[in-house]
């Protein structure tokens, strides 16, 4: 499920004291809307770590640290749970 306004609205955030919730929420939302958009790729930084602690792109240790797969799980039927 997902929350209303999204998570910038959800239920498990703390609770704003001294500003009503709407207008917080609308706050939140320019700000988050004004973060600029950078592509990893040409960012120096990123660069560097995957060169220092990964030993480049496309390594065995970039597959096993930023890879994962995902598998169908069967559900599991038990007699008990049969309804007559």
């Amino acid at each position: 499920m997902a929350c209303p306004s999204g998570c910038l609205n959800g239920g498990g955030q703390i609770r704003a004291e001294g500003e009503p919730s709407k207008d917080l929420l609308e706050r939140v939302e320019q700000l988050y809307s004004s973060v600029r958009n950078e592509l990893p790729e040409k960012n120096e930084r990123v660069k560097e770590l995957y060169e220092q602690w990964l030993g480049g792109r496309g390594g065995l240790k970039v597959e096993e640290a930023l890879l994962t797969q995902y598998h169908a799980v069967e559900k599991i039927t038990s007699g008990l749970s049969i309804k007559w």
